[in-house]
């Protein structure tokens, strides 16, 4: 019974940890693959994830309610006021170095026998990506994807501040109740 009862908070918590935990995998993804075999092209990975890990929750809820709640932007209020956008962001910026962590440790160990004869045949950065690294990384990036879920889904910190109106997950809820 408490699946029926709990049934609006289990469908915002898996709909913002879903949506967060998309955001995060496809920008770390994408992060993790620049910085793959390190060097300068690892700093902006590295600031990142840095970056991430050293910002507590709620000042990152706070940044987002910074940016979305300006007087003057219609379109951004709404966004803040009536979608989950605002929880999405501050939870995604939230898991996004565990993203980029771990699509970095599953993409580096992609044959590069592979991405040179994708570079030979004329494909750029991006088209070995979707060509090469994706379908061979497809259960590893699957796995990044359901670790990240999980992190976004227990969220607090960041999204109790940000929430909109009448949206209540999972881990609100349980606080509410502490």
């Amino acid at each position: 019974s408490s699946l029926w009862s709990f049934r609006q908070e289990l469908f915002w918590t898996l709909l913002i940890g879903g949506l967060a935990a998309t955001c995060a995998v496809t920008c770390g993804a994408g992060l993790a693959w620049l910085a793959r075999r390190g060097g300068g092209r690892a700093v902006p990975a590295f600031v990142v994830a840095a970056a991430g890990l050293a910002l507590p929750g709620p000042l990152i809820g706070l940044g987002v309610i910074w940016l979305l709640d300006r007087e003057g932007l219609g379109l951004l209020i709404w966004l803040y006021d009536r979608t989950v956008f605002a929880p999405v962001l501050a939870i995604a910026v939230r898991v996004l170095p565990l993203a980029i962590l771990g699509c970095w440790y599953v993409l580096r160990s992609i044959a590069d026998d592979a991405l040179d004869s994708a570079a030979c045949e004329g494909a750029g950065v991006w088209a070995r990506f979707r060509l090469v690294a994706l379908p061979q990384r497809r259960a590893g990036l699957a796995a990044v994807w359901l670790a990240v879920f999980a992190a976004a889904a227990g969220d607090l910190a960041c999204s109790i501040l940000v929430v909109p109106p009448g949206v209540t997950t999972v881990p609100i809820r349980v606080f509410g109740l502490i």
